[in-house]
């Protein structure tokens, strides 16, 4: 379980941009992603989640270090990276394995937040 939440994170406009999950958005829809986003903190060596377990947030890293493993391969991520995106996306289960290295806080997004997100863009780009 999260550290009790002693920081609360806030990430711009700009920086959402960069996220994967989030290409094609607007800037009015970016900034309702940033009021969704949650604070959560973790200390180090914390299993954030295992290959196998049905994806439920997307991360971004706001300090902190998280190591993913899979398949005998690691990937260091530091301040500013994400992850978790492709569970969400794709309503699968996770395919790697997420550590902590450092005490970390994150920002997160759960899967109810990013589908009200989703479903904003999709009326958007239908019209």
């Amino acid at each position: 379980l999260p550290i009790s939440v002693r920081h609360q994170a806030e990430v711009s406009v700009e920086r959402l941009r960069l996220v994967p999950a989030f290409y094609g958005m607007t800037d009015a829809l970016l900034g309702e992603a940033a009021r969704l986003l949650q604070t959560e903190e973790f200390p180090a060596e914390h299993t954030v989640y295992q290959e196998g377990e049905f994806g439920t947030s997307l991360y971004i890293i706001v300090r902190g270090s998280v190591e993913l493993t899979a398949a005998g391969r690691t990937v260091l991520l530091e301040d500013g990276d994400s992850f978790g995106e492709s569970a969400l996306l794709e309503g699968a289960a996770q395919e790697e394995n997420a550590r902590t290295l450092a005490p970390s806080v994150f920002l997160t997004l759960n899967r109810a937040g990013f589908a009200y997100l989703a479903s904003k863009r999709d009326a958007l780009t239908a019209v």
